[in-house]
Order: structure tokens, then C-alpha cells, then sequence
């Protein structure tokens, strides 16, 4: 299986324009068959979304990429979502991911990005970290690229995080801090980004 991770930057303003778009006749449940998760990003950029889609292989994202952009159905969303984007970026990675209907209701996420140094064992003391924050909060996705997929040499990773309310968030982010600060004091986690997510209402994730 690889995983997807979308992140289109809309124009200021077009955000509700957008998400109207996913309500036009047909649309959801052509993109749902792929869809794992889709989110707006509450702090960090703003005006953006975050999006997962998961496939066998790179032959099955080709082939449903292709049947996309052909099926006429898909027209009048492609026509009215492309202007309204300002940037699109694209990440193929591998790893686990949780069934979306095994997450429940009500939850909101983190979108934690992490730059490796590959040369220190970052694979075993990712495992490491990853193990640390479950306990804190739910990993839904922990996800590696490859070296080859991305624009530089540095590893990378992507955590989504789920947290079962407000609450629930405010009191797991102290430790899930701490943590990302012994990562980078001890010298294998290079750098660490994330931004508050909250699901859009058509994501299967809730």
C-alpha cells in the first residue's frame, strides 16, 4: 500500500467555495473510494487542506488519477476547484494507516511533519518516538518517505494524531512537546512542524 499526501493552498477567501464543490452530484462517492482523511489546517497556513488517499501501488494511483481526469462526472468539479487553488503539493509515502471508521466521532487531529537524520538510526528511533506518542494520543497515520520521493536527502516523516476532544489535546500536547524536544537535543530529529487540523464534513475520518 502507499499513501497520498495532498496539500492544495487555496486563494484567500475560497475556502467555502471549495468545500461546496465536494456537494455537486456524484462527486463523493468517486472520491471516497480512495479517500482516507480530509482536513482544514486551524493554525500554522491557513486557507489550506490536507488530504490522504491511500493505493495498492503506484499503478492503481496512476490508473484512478486517469479515470478521474476522464470521467465527465468529475468535470464540473475539476472546472471549479482548479482556479481557486494558489499552490498543490504532493507526497507518496509508505507506513500504517487506521481504518477511518475505527477512529469514532469528534476528534481533532495534528498534523505532525519531522525531518530525519537518516544517518543516525532515525528508522529505530523513530519507532521509538512513534511508540511514546500513542500513548499520548492516537496515531491514525505514521508514515515514511523515501529519500527518492522527496526534493532532498534529508528522511522525513508524517504523524496524524487524534485526539478525542479540545480537552483531550490540550492536555497530551506538554508531553508530545517534551518529547519532540529530546528528539532534537539528542540529535536525530533535525526539525519538527504541525498545525491543528479539523476534519471537513465529507471526511471519512470524524
Amino acid at each position: 500500500m502507499i499513501v497520498e499526501h495532498r496539500c492544495y493552498q487555496l486563494h484567500m477567501g475560497k475556502l467555502p467555495a471549495y468545500l461546496a464543490l465536494f456537494q455537486l452530484p456524484g462527486v463523493l462517492p468517486r472520491l471516497l473510494r480512495h479517500m482516507r482523511g480530509y482536513w482544514i489546517a486551524e493554525s500554522g497556513t491557513v486557507n489550506r487542506v490536507h488530504h490522504i488517499w491511500s493505493y495498492a501501488d503506484r499503478a492503481e494511483r496512476a490508473a484512478a488519477r486517469q479515470q478521474m481526469a476522464a470521467d465527465p462526472g468529475m468535470g464540473p468539479f475539476l472546472a471549479g476547484a482548479l482556479p481557486l487553488l494558489q499552490a498543490q503539493e504532493s507526497r507518496v509515502l509508505t507506513g500504517t494507516i487506521t481504518a477511518p471508521d475505527a477512529a469514532g466521532s469528534g476528534g481533532v487531529f495534528d498534523l505532525l511533519s519531522l525531518e530525519l537524520d537518516a544517518s543516525l538510526e532515525s528508522k529505530g528511533l523513530l519507532a521509538g518516538l512513534s511508540g511514546k506518542i500513542g500513548e499520548k494520543a492516537a496515531i491514525v497515520a505514521a508514515l515514511r518517505e523515501s529519500a527518492l520521493e522527496g526534493d532532498t536527502l534529508v528522511g522525513s516523516a508524517l504523524f496524524i494524531l487524534r485526539h478525542a476532544s479540545f480537552a483531550a489535546r490540550d492536555q497530551a500536547v506538554p508531553a508530545i512537546e517534551t518529547l519532540l524536544a529530546d528528539a532534537r537535543r539528542d540529535g536525530w530529529l533535525r526539525n519538527a512542524g504541525a498545525c491543528f487540523i479539523l476534519p471537513a464534513p465529507f471526511s471519512p475520518w470524524q
